[in-house]
């Protein structure tokens, strides 16, 4: 998910196990998982710790639980069914290690809801959080900030847009199309994975940017259908 850019973020990808005995490397997509099947992934962790040292891992539609030495240090999404999906959503997870770590045999239990990401396996970091943040930035950033310009701009267009329509009765494609930047931002800043970072509710911000998917070909369609009929009286 993002490029190692300093020592501070290096990518800790070889020399996973499965509960099988397959060696992997990260990312991978384990075949012939079945959903809410558990899968078990062991690792040896450097002796270089320092102390200040986080797992950055990112699960996708999956609850996480972390072990060290077979005793459970991190959780996520156990036990909790969402009110609205099965999923708890794609999230980023720090977990940060002390350095009588350093050896420790970790273990990752993944579980799935949906028989696609069942199987799975995201890469894996080991750094301080400052270098993850850094590099997380480096690689959606740019996407975030477009996303996040659209909808302030939408949202600008919308309230003038909305008021001239509304004293003039006219104004309404412009009107659609700024619907549609709003919901095209938000999609966008979405799946640049870096919301969760500033707001931690993975399963809302994933429902928010489906369902932004799906709703941006109405505005859309909207506005080309209002502008061909103007187009027309003005034939």
């Amino acid at each position: 998910y993002h490029t190692s850019l300093t020592q501070d973020d290096r990518p800790f990808v070889e020399g996973w196990r499965t509960r099988e005995g397959q060696v992997i490397t990260l990312p991978c997509h384990l075949p012939d998982r079945e959903k809410e099947q558990p899968v078990y992934l062991t690792n040896t962790l450097p002796q270089d710790l320092t102390g200040r040292d986080v797992l950055l891992f990112r699960t996708s539609h999956q609850r996480l639980r972390v072990y060290l030495d077979g005793q459970a240090v991190y959780e996520y999404g156990m036990g909790e069914d969402g009110l609205f999906s099965k999923s708890p959503g794609s999230s980023w997870h720090f977990i940060r290690l002390t350095q009588e770590a350093a050896g420790k045999t970790i273990t990752l239990e993944l579980i799935s809801p949906y028989r696609r990401y069942a199987g799975m396996i995201n890469e894996a970091y080991l750094g301080n959080e400052g270098a993850h943040w850094h590099a997380l930035f480096q690689e959606g950033g740019t996407g975030a900030f477009i996303g996040l310009l659209m909808i302030l701009g939408g949202v600008l267009s919308i309230l003038c847009l909305g008021f001239f329509s509304w004293r003039r009765g006219k104004g309404l494609a412009g009107l659609f199309l700024a619907l549609f930047v709003v919901l095209t931002g938000v999609w966008m800043l979405g799946e640049s994975k870096l919301v969760q970072l500033f707001y931690n509710a993975p399963l809302l911000i994933y429902l928010a940017t489906l369902a932004a998917n799906f709703a941006m070909p109405i505005p859309r369609g909207l506005f080309l259908l209002h502008h061909y009929r103007e187009l027309r009286r003005a034939w």
